[in-house]
């Protein structure tokens, strides 16, 4: 899905990522709330992507640089995600 397909459809979730745990983590709890699972069981995110990747890219941005915009987009678990720089995710169906 593109931005403009996902604008058209309502996450089945979002949640909130704090800088200093970084998206992975915030994505992994808030999945573990939506699919009632112990985040153990679950497939490591691995398989989708490098969590460590996905973290550095959301970093805290160096100064005078403008990185509060953006967001990645990939499949985990038959969920379409989406992490944004804003500080939110969105879990579709």
């Amino acid at each position: 899905m593109n931005e403009d397909q996902l604008r058209a459809h309502d996450p089945v979730r979002t949640f909130e990522w704090s800088p200093a745990d970084g998206p992975s983590r915030g994505l992994v709890e808030a999945l573990d709330d939506h699919v009632d699972a112990d985040v153990t069981t679950l497939p490591p995110l691995f398989d989708a992507l490098d969590p460590d990747a996905l973290d550095a890219l959301f970093e805290a941005p160096a100064p005078r640089s403008d990185r509060s915009e953006g967001s990645v987009q990939f499949d985990y678990l038959g969920y379409r995600i989406q992490i944004g720089a804003d500080g939110r995710g969105r879990i579709y169906d």
